[in-house]
């Protein structure tokens, strides 16, 4: 049984462009044509070398990412803490679209526009909720739980959206705050 890390170079008296395209579409790693230069030689095994060594990392670098997404799996779902994973790009997107339209005071533009709040919260997309979120608003699944947003928040909580996205608007990276939300059983 061969090693993953095993190269190939084919070294052959065949100039037929086929025969090299297929070996190579076999898997080989490189070819030669004989009669070859010792220094063409060393050429293509260095070049091999190179190629097992990006791979050697490439392999390092996909199991150092499962073990980090391992960590935060975990932490994820055993967190006592409410989580929300959530996707903001379209909201980003749709801001810069406003401000590149004129608006450039986006608390006054929501105030006079309460509705694009709404739009704005729409536009944002919920990608997963922890299990401890589940339980706090007594939801039975994740889908549960989305399906019945509006349920959940309150007109508080669109007012402190409003403050979250003003702050996304004005460069901020992060942003506290407190409100009241409820369960799904009201």
């Amino acid at each position: 049984k061969l090693r993953s890390e095993t190269m190939f170079i084919v070294l052959t008296g065949h100039n037929d462009p086929t025969f090299i395209v297929n070996a190579l579409r076999l898997g080989t790693d490189d070819y030669l044509i004989k009669p070859c230069e010792p220094e063409e030689m060393r050429f293509r095994v260095e070049r091999c070398l190179e190629k097992l060594e990006i791979k050697k990392k490439a392999k390092q670098a996909e199991g150092a990412l499962r073990e980090s997404e391992d960590r935060y799996r975990t932490f994820f779902d055993n967190s006592p803490i409410s989580l929300w994973e959530e996707d903001y790009s379209a909201v980003i997107e749709y801001m810069k679209d406003l401000h590149d339209s004129g608006v450039k005071d986006m608390r006054s533009y929501f105030d006079d526009h309460p509705e694009e709040i709404v739009k704005c919260a729409g536009l944002a997309k919920i990608l997963d909720v922890n299990p401890a979120t589940l339980q706090i608003y007594e939801a039975q699944s994740k889908e549960d739980l989305l399906e019945n947003l509006n349920d959940v928040f309150t007109e508080d909580s669109l007012e402190i959206f409003k403050e979250q996205l003003v702050t996304f608007f004005e460069g901020g990276l992060e942003f506290r705050s407190e409100g009241i939300t409820q369960t799904l059983t009201g």
